[in-house]
């Protein structure tokens, strides 16, 4: 009898399951495809590694499909992979050389699955899962999706095995080309019709739901699964808690996401996840120092978090990153250096660490030395000198940027949307509009998908003139006529406007075409304290504070201030030294129910400062009230 049976169902795969076949095929003693109907090369393709290709009609059951294709198999035992997914060869064979050795009581063996996702794969998301089954009748798949093993005569008995599996179907790319969601809601439902709703049903639609961004939703769904768990040391069920925290801290419900963290550390205190997670949550809460400390112990402890509920990232990857993020916040160029360079040793395809060190060193160090640094880094690969080229153009290094276009070989259609960026940035309006008006309309559109250029750009280069043949040219490129009839009228009369007219004069100041930024302001009707708001909190983070405090005044009524508002006017006038009106504004802000840590942190301050140790003791209890888990809150003197 054969040792090994590889089963597959695929339909379209083409892509990628030459590299699946590749990864096992000198390993496995027999490779058993059941294809649900492919349209494209993936029958062809799997004709050159076996004979063993069956059609099955597809029933909208995942387990249907696997069944017939173990019913194929002669192996003893069973390896389940699907077409995006692929083994290291060495692990295999060792892990198929122990199989000779499994007690007979063991029916299967989960594996560790890495899951590649975001734009290239930068990120992990990591699970377990049986992969490695005996190949017997009273063993089988049951459910329509998220599909199950069990046994009918006896007890079903696993194990761990070493194997690892690498999966690529999470990267964007792969998710928005085969639009899984909608897909697998409808199998879940499904599945539910014919069982009734079960724990793990819900775990399952909150993952649909939360990669759809439906959060709502996501989150319901898996409060409901871990409430309705039958055991706790099911493999789902710490899953679900992170993901619950997941989305608390996405709906900025943070004090109940921190709620969650501090329940779930006395059950698993060895995992990483809930201490990056509760740094995370701290962050956003404004608690630098808070979170810096529980980033700082993680690190310190590595070896005390070693059990993986979502993702190894969370032992490294994340706390590294936020780390960088709190020290660059805070001027600290040396220490947030050494963190976004430990980001990029762990994984090197991040382009958010690239992008934020690269920065970094723009800001505080020579050209001669970020050249170096560039160097340094591995930039033979025409896709890494793009990302590069991005990265300089969005920090305004045009010396650099120009230097490295020059040696891109590549397409030279790609040139196009990065030349028109350059010349947006560099030599203005006029060398823009020109390149722009040469440039013909199917490449306006591909461009767009380029990442270098898009529609806002566009808008911007008619908007400086209004020049007919200008929007013209760029009317292609929109396939949503709202926005073009706004860059005509510019008139802002709908909260979708609002956004489209905050983001044209977020990217102008971006851009430095000042005369364009006032010529929008200029154009503004009615008096919207939103609009205020919004361009008070834009200039703000663009560093023009005074500026942003002319807007939030012409807001006028105090009480239509919101807290970012708050927080942003406190930080600016303790910084220019106005103390008492720092003050004021803090007290004002309490009053109305704001609950901002900085806020709190800066009023404590200041009152201290100021001999009002009375009402700073107030405020202090206020906050402790609001933030009773702060050690800062409660050690302040």
């Amino acid at each position: 009898m054969l040792q090994l049976s590889l089963c597959m169902i695929v339909k379209n795969e083409e892509q990628v399951l030459e590299r699946c076949l590749d990864s096992v095929k000198d390993i496995v003693d027999e490779i058993i495809i059941a294809d649900t109907g492919s349209t494209d090369n993936t029958v062809n393709i799997a004709s050159k590694y076996t004979g063993h290709i069956y059609d099955f009609e597809w029933t909208d059951s995942f387990s249907d499909a696997r069944n017939f294709a173990q019913s194929k198999a002669s192996g003893k035992w069973i390896l389940v992979l699907d077409a995006d997914e692929y083994v290291d060869g060495d692990n295999l064979k060792e892990v198929k050389g122990q199989l000779c050795e499994t007690s007979e009581s063991i029916d299967a063996f989960s594996t560790t699955i890495y899951n590649f996702a975001g734009y290239s794969g930068e990120h992990i998301v990591q699970h377990r899962s049986l992969r490695i089954y005996r190949n017997d009748p009273n063993i089988k798949y049951v459910r329509t999706i998220h599909e199950q093993l069990i046994r009918e005569d006896k007890e079903f008995k696993s194990d761990k095995s070493e194997l690892i599996i690498y999966h690529s179907g999470y990267m964007d790319n792969v998710v928005k080309g085969k639009n899984k969601n909608s897909r697998n809601v409808k199998l879940i439902q499904k599945q539910t019709d014919v069982a009734g709703q079960a724990a793990f049903d819900y775990f399952n639609m909150g993952n649909e739901f939360l990669s759809a961004r439906e959060v709502e939703k996501a989150l319901e769904a898996f409060q409901k699964a871990y409430m309705q768990k039958a055991d706790i040391r099911f493999a789902w069920v710490p899953l679900t808690v992170v993901q619950m925290v997941l989305c608390l801290i996405d709906l900025k419900r943070y004090n109940e996401a921190l709620k969650v963290i501090y329940d779930a550390e006395l059950i698993w205190n060895n995992a990483p996840e809930f201490k990056c997670l509760k740094a995370n949550a701290f962050l956003a809460q404004n608690r630098r120092y808070e979170a810096k400390a529980e980033l700082q112990e993680l690190i310190e402890n590595k070896e005390n978090y070693k059990h993986f509920i979502r993702s190894i990232d969370y032992l490294e990857f994340h706390p590294y990153m936020l780390l960088g993020d709190i020290y660059n916040k805070e001027g600290n160029v040396s220490q947030a250096v050494e963190n976004y360079a430990h980001v990029l040793s762990v994984n090197s395809r991040s382009y958010e660490a690239f992008y934020k060190l690269v920065s970094v060193l723009s800001k505080y160090c020579s050209q001669e030395e970020l050249l170096k640094f560039i160097n340094d880094n591995n930039l033979a690969d025409e896709k890494k000198r793009m990302r590069l080229i991005k990265i300089l153009l969005e920090i305004s290094q045009l010396e650099l940027a120009a230097a490295f276009i020059g040696s891109l070989k590549g397409n030279p259609g790609i040139l196009v949307g990065i030349i028109l960026k350059y010349k947006m940035l560099k030599d203005g309006y006029e060398s823009a509009r020109d390149y722009l008006m040469g440039i013909p309309e199917e490449d306006i559109v591909r461009i767009l998908g380029e990442g270098f250029i898009d529609r806002i750009d566009l808008g911007l280069l008619y908007l400086v003139k209004r020049e007919q043949e200008v929007y013209s040219k760029i009317t292609c490129a929109f396939d949503d006529k709202s926005m073009l009839l706004f860059l005509k009228k510019c008139k802002v009369n709908t909260d979708s406007n609002k956004d489209l007219y905050l983001k044209l004069l977020e990217r102008s100041i971006r851009y430095k075409w000042f005369e364009l930024f006032e010529k929008l302001l200029s154009e503004k009707i009615g008096d919207d304290a939103g609009i205020e708001l919004g361009i008070g909190h834009m200039l703000n983070n663009h560093d023009f504070r005074e500026l942003a405090l002319e807007f939030y005044e012409r807001v006028g009524d105090i009480k239509r201030l919101d807290e970012k508002a708050f927080e942003n006017i406190v930080s600016t006038l303790k910084e220019e030294g106005q103390n008492e009106n720092a003050v004021q504004f803090a007290l004002k802000a309490i009053d109305m129910g704001y609950t901002n840590f900085s806020v709190f942190m800066n009023a404590i301050q200041l009152l201290g400062e100021m001999g009002r140790k009375e009402i700073q003791k107030e405020i202090q209890q206020i906050a402790i009230g609001h933030y009773p888990d702060s050690r800062l809150l409660k050690d302040l003197k």
